[in-house]
């Protein structure tokens, strides 16, 4: 019994790593969404690139809780399709971005970097899982997706505040 409540756990815990994933992507995009006045053709086809690489989040995770031995490939795959969506996301920002294309003049100069270092946190997460399981081993690879996420959005958190402040003169 108690090796199959630790089976459903560890299926549970990829599980919900992968609708963390999601949920975070969906925030970022939302992120991107709210700063856009309008789109033009480049923009619907690389968030329709985007999107279809979404769907295969699914698709990776699945392979993790019904492969016998999940471990070290499903681990690289799943973190591969993340390297992709987390760069696909950044891409469709700063093809927005540049130039003031495709968002709002109410986007503070400051925040364009800042947004992409936000952005940047799921790939980044997944190129550092990819690079804990070719080292270490998978289960490294999967605690980077516990680790990373906290540590790197609370430095992004911080930078934003004070880029926020510096514009606005306060020390």
């Amino acid at each position: 019994m108690a090796a199959i409540l630790g089976d459903f756990l560890s299926k549970f815990f990829f599980y919900a790593i992968t609708f963390l994933t999601a949920g975070i992507y969906w925030y970022n995009h939302v992120q991107i969404m709210r700063r856009i006045k309008f789109i033009d053709q480049g923009f619907f086809w690389l968030n329709l690139v985007f999107f279809l690489f979404i769907t295969t989040l699914p698709f990776t995770a699945s392979l993790y809780n019904t492969v016998e031995d999940p471990g070290f490939n499903t681990i690289l795959i799943y973190s591969g399709n993340n390297v992709i969506n987390g760069t696909l996301l950044i891409v469709v920002w700063l093809y927005a971005s540049r130039g003031y294309r495709l968002i709002t003049k109410e986007v503070k100069p400051y925040e364009i970097p800042l947004t992409t270092w936000q952005i940047a946190v799921m790939p980044t997460t997944a190129a550092l899982s990819i690079i804990a399981t070719l080292i270490i081993g998978p289960e490294l690879g999967v605690a980077a997706y516990y680790i990373v996420p906290a540590t790197m959005s609370t430095a992004v958190g911080v930078a934003q505040g004070r880029a926020r402040r510096k514009h606005e003169g306060i020390n």
